[in-house]
């Protein structure tokens, strides 16, 4: 057995991370809404005035104690962000990580959830995102116990092949179909990204097995291309649903989509904390194995205002 030793230089690593995670940013910044809620609700606006309506979602994540100080800071901001797009009438739906409010510990999550649906219209939701670290079937009992039409569930696609939770998915109004739960590092490895032909079809079998449960069906797609492919495979169904697509993509053919009377809502992030969301939203296949290996393994703060710095020939 021989043993071979190999030197790193952990300064070089550290570097090359961080000038990756720049690289990436630069790349995913356009899918982003700025820092503040100040900004998204300005976004939001701008998405209004196209005849779209958005969907807000703060970056920030928080460990799963209620005692963290993250725990009452997110919980205040996504109240103080319900009310004010009360307040100036804006059309958005709120979208929400439990883990971000300190879930499964329910102390003042119960009473928040309330406070946050009085401040949102009939016309929208508040999204429970889906999280692999959360068993579904306990979310689905946590969301249905407010029995409120305005909240809503993410569900991946491959959770539709349990018949024990197509049983208890019509307890929830609103249902949003999106793709395959994130997976780690090593299952990916071993996974090869399904052909987009074949990720269309379990769409359809998905909304298929909806349809008569009575649930307001959205659909999450990564851009607007998936969007048409989807609407030309599927002409019968597409005026019963909502698709939901990530800030920054063409305006251009954002335009023709609904110039076929498609229904849709702009999915629209803002905050700091953007690596997960760049993982799960944005990504998918070797792409996403690339992002989930080396972006969440950071080892050193990115100061994001001198992105626009980086000299293109390191690029």
């Amino acid at each position: 057995m021989i043993a071979v030793c190999f030197y790193v230089d952990r300064d070089q690593v550290t570097e090359d991370n961080s000038l990756l995670e720049k690289l990436v940013y630069k790349l995913i910044k356009k899918h982003i809404a700025g820092v503040t809620a100040a900004s998204a609700i300005k976004t939001a606006k701008q998405i209004n005035k196209s005849g779209l309506k958005a969907s807000l979602t703060f970056l920030n994540d928080s460990s799963n104690n209620s005692s963290s100080p993250n725990f009452h800071y997110n919980f205040t901001s996504y109240l103080q962000l319900t009310k004010e797009l009360f307040r100036l009438g804006i059309n958005s739906d709120i979208s929400i990580r439990l883990s971000q409010i300190g879930y499964p510990d329910k102390q003042g999550i119960e009473e928040m959830f309330p406070d946050m649906l009085n401040y949102i219209s009939s016309k929208n939701v508040l999204w429970i995102e889906y999280e692999d670290c959360y068993n579904i079937e306990s979310v689905i009992d946590f969301a249905s116990s407010f029995k409120n039409n305005k909240i809503g569930l993410e569900v991946p696609l491959d959770k539709f092949e349990s018949k024990k939770l197509l049983k208890s998915i019509p307890q929830i109004k609103n249902i949003k179909i999106i793709p395959y739960e994130s997976k780690k590092p090593a299952d990916i490895m071993d996974t090869k990204p399904k052909k987009k032909i074949d990720l269309f079809t379990e769409y359809e079998n998905a909304v298929s097995k909806l349809k008569d449960s009575k649930v307001n069906i959205y659909i999450y797609m990564q851009d607007e291309k998936m969007v048409q492919k989807f609407i030309n495979t599927n002409h019968t169904i597409k005026r019963n649903l909502t698709f939901e697509i990530p800030l920054g993509y063409s305006s251009k053919k954002i335009s023709m989509l609904l110039k076929n009377n498609i229904n849709l809502c702009i999915y629209t992030a803002y905050g700091k904390d953007w690596i997960p969301y760049a993982i799960n939203k944005l990504t998918n296949g070797r792409i996403k194995e690339i992002a989930v290996n080396l972006l969440d393994k950071k080892e050193k703060k990115v100061d994001y205002d001198g992105v626009k710095d980086l000299p293109i020939e390191k690029i």
